[in-house]
């Protein structure tokens, strides 16, 4: 009796990764709300914060780029999160990896349709945030919508991540105090970040702490 080989490691393949992409965006097509939350959510809360401090101006300015980066970190890591828990528990992934589709294709396509939204989601709410709230900021605003696309690309990685983890939507929300709240903590929005204390460096030599954006 031979013993059975195992099945050939499938390689990533181009076709196959934009396919599992196109599929993605086709289902969250027909779903408003999760397109809502993503695009629309995040310049919502911009605006009303906006006109919180309509009296003052300085205030938005020094709160403004931060939540911009926070806000496609908290809507992208929930909703990829849980789209790709509920992909699973409702087997539809079991079928998909019975067909000739690699789990790096799988991975990389559902990573590549957050990602296009991603990128929709932060170009909309710096766009608003710097050109019709007035936002000012001291460097580049490109390099301010980098900031808020890198956040919002952060928080598809975390929510594919999590989602390995989790058992059921409502654990996929449960990891947000441990994944999502550092950020939120370390980001500099309550207090500047930049003086580093010699207990955050494991040695004299060590990187600096993380601070806060200036741009």
């Amino acid at each position: 009796m031979s013993p059975t080989t195992p099945a050939p490691t499938r390689a990533l393949s181009a076709s196959r990764t934009t396919a599992t992409a196109a599929r993605v965006l086709r289902q969250l097509r027909h779903d408003p709300r999760t397109i809502a939350l993503m695009v629309l959510i995040p310049c919502v809360m911009l605006f009303l914060l906006r006109y919180v401090f309509d009296g003052s101006a300085r205030t938005f300015d020094g709160i403004g780029a931060s939540l911009l980066g926070i806000f496609p970190l908290i809507t992208m890591f929930l909703v990829t999160s849980i789209a790709t828990l509920r992909e699973r528990t409702s087997g539809t992934l079991e079928r998909l990896l019975a067909m000739p589709l690699g789990k790096g294709d799988l991975i990389a396509g559902y990573a590549l349709a957050f990602g296009i939204l991603a990128i929709i989601q932060s170009a909309l709410a710096t766009g608003l945030a710097v050109w019709f709230l007035g936002l000012d900021v001291t460097g580049s605003p490109w390099l301010l919508l980098l900031v808020a696309l890198l956040d919002a690309l952060l928080g598809t990685a975390l929510g594919l991540f999590v989602s390995a983890f989790a058992a059921s939507e409502f654990q996929a929300v449960q990891f947000m105090p441990a994944v999502i709240f550092p950020q939120i903590l370390l980001c500099g929005l309550f207090t500047p970040a930049t003086p580093c204390t010699r207990s955050w460096r494991p040695s004299p030599t060590s990187s600096p702490c993380p601070t806060r954006s200036t741009v």
